[in-house]
């Protein structure tokens, strides 16, 4: 059975993603790691400081300064008290991380929704993909 806070988080996640629906990404606004860094915010009335940038190219130097995205998440999600998932522990309903894609063959940041899917901010929209659990590259929770 599912609780009232996870069917409430549910709806909050199919909201936000609905608003997203055909609007093209805005860099340092709503990529596929300030939209993860926003529903934080959103979901627990936390300030979720994500580093500012305006472009791709801002955004990939911010990345390479900090010695890589997943070091980047790191110290935010450390930052904002967020516990990091373990190794093998499966991500629930409105977690963040970051997911290597065979496409593009990427690490992106997203919100995990149901049954290994993953909602992952594209260039115009959210795309819903298919989680394998070795394709995770780590998952911090996001409290109710």
């Amino acid at each position: 059975m599912i609780s009232a806070t996870m069917k409430d988080r549910g709806e909050k996640l199919r909201a936000a993603v609905a608003a997203l629906d055909g609007v093209p990404v805005t860099w340092g606004v709503d990529d596929c790691s300030a939209w993860p860094a926003s529903w934080v915010a959103g979901v627990t009335g936390w300030e979720v400081l994500w580093p500012a940038y305006a472009s791709e190219d801002e955004a990939h130097r911010l990345i390479d300064d900090a010695g890589g995205l997943d070091v980047l998440w790191s110290e935010i999600a450390g930052e904002c008290g967020l516990r990091r998932r373990v190794k093998g522990e499966e991500p629930c309903l409105g977690d963040v991380g970051l997911i290597r894609t065979a496409f593009h063959d990427a690490m992106v940041g997203v919100v995990f929704a149901h049954g290994r899917t993953a909602c992952w901010r594209h260039v115009a929209g959210v795309h819903r993909l298919s989680v394998r659990h070795q394709t995770i590259v780590a998952a911090w929770a996001v409290p109710l």
